[in-house]
């Protein structure tokens, strides 16, 4: 007999000395980012020139003021590990919210909470440079949740 319907995903301790080990920047504002690295998709120079740009359009400064955090596939991640960093917005990118460890059915470009901290998933770095239409749809979320 099983009780339970939907999958259980064993999320291990995540070591968050080496989530910081590849991160960059003081993340004052509580602001941390979460994309999915691939170099040879998106270079990370390319990342930090286009995620540089995003908090700078909001008023912030992506060194001081958020945690970025490049996921490879070598690199294990849950929200747990990364609300330990005491995030207050979490931007995903190219990332679900299955591989976050996060049980939810949530539609790119819509805001969610947990536990205090907005969550907000959306496509690639990549696939969001190149895609006017993501991009106007991230903008408005920006827009509404820091200028407003």
């Amino acid at each position: 007999m099983q009780f339970i319907d939907y999958k259980i995903y064993d999320i291990g301790e995540d070591d968050n000395e080496i989530l910081k080990k590849n991160a960059f920047g003081d993340n004052q504002k509580g602001i941390i980012i979460v994309y999915s690295h691939n170099a040879e998709e998106f270079s990370l120079q390319n990342a930090k020139d286009f995620l540089g740009k995003i908090i700078h359009a909001i008023g912030f400064n992506l060194e001081n003021d958020t945690l970025c955090i490049p996921i490879t596939q070598e690199t294990s991640c849950s929200f747990r590990s990364l609300n330990q960093f005491d995030a207050k917005h979490l931007f995903v990118f190219g990332l679900t919210p299955h591989q976050l460890g996060i049980q939810a059915n949530v539609s790119s470009y819509q805001e969610m909470e947990i536990q205090g901290c907005k969550i907000f998933f959306a496509d690639s770095l990549k696939k969001l440079s190149e895609d006017q239409h993501k991009k106007r749809q991230f903008w408005v979320y920006l827009k509404t949740t820091f200028l407003d």
